[in-house]
């Protein structure tokens, strides 16, 4: 079986009505294989963002001519969206007094999203399990941006070694290290930390360019 790796853009839907970069090309990827070789053929996995666990969905979503809309997206897969004055307003908050006691943080991230508290969520489309039903010959094909799920990535390093996954990992480009100005915070740490334990957890890479 096939595995497609969707943990970024489902973390992207939440905060984003347009695709844009690496979620765009991922989702093209997925809607030409699924019309391609038929929804049967792999299954879409996922670290949620909301349950905190490994979801395993259907792709027969991304068949046809697929429009990305981030209502039906986020109804799709149990997500619910976090506005942006929210967004913005928690950035700040963190950046002024308070920002380093967790406390004051948490009571704000609360009462920010009491409007729009989190929906009850259903069965995923394939049931949900802490770690997917990996088997030898599988093939795990990760196509978006993880290095924000530390967890994530131990648990698919765990089930490699385990069940004989195969993991392939698709580099978009080289640009937080090469030049580091155009992105911000600490990206380029973590990205140099997250290409580094990935080498020692991945069968192979995946390039767009041969630069």
């Amino acid at each position: 079986m096939i595995y497609y790796d969707i943990t970024d853009i489902l973390e992207y839907a939440r905060t984003h009505d347009t695709l844009s970069g690496i979620q765009r090309v991922s989702i093209q990827l997925l809607t030409h294989f699924v019309n391609k070789h038929g929804a049967d053929k792999l299954r879409l996995i996922a670290w949620h963002p909301i349950q905190k666990r490994i979801l395993v969905f259907d792709a027969s979503y991304f068949a046809g001519d697929y429009r990305y809309d981030q209502d039906e997206f986020c109804r799709r897969f149990l997500l619910k969206k976090i506005p942006i004055k929210l967004i913005f307003s928690l950035g700040l908050y963190r950046k002024a007094k308070y920002w380093r006691r967790p406390l004051h943080y948490g009571r704000l991230l609360l009462t920010g999203t009491t409007a729009t508290s989190l929906p009850r969520l259903g069965r995923p489309l394939l049931g949900s399990r802490s770690r997917a039903a990996f088997r030898a010959g599988d093939l795990l094909f990760i196509s978006g941006a993880t290095w924000n799920f530390d967890r994530y990535l131990s648990i698919l390093a765990d089930a490699r070694k385990q069940s004989g996954l195969t993991i392939c990992q698709f580099i978009h480009d080289l640009i937080p290290l090469l030049t580091p100005e155009h992105v911000v915070d600490d990206v380029p740490d973590r990205f140099y930390w997250w290409l580094d334990r990935l080498s020692q957890h991945v069968d192979f890479f995946m390039t767009n360019s041969k630069a």
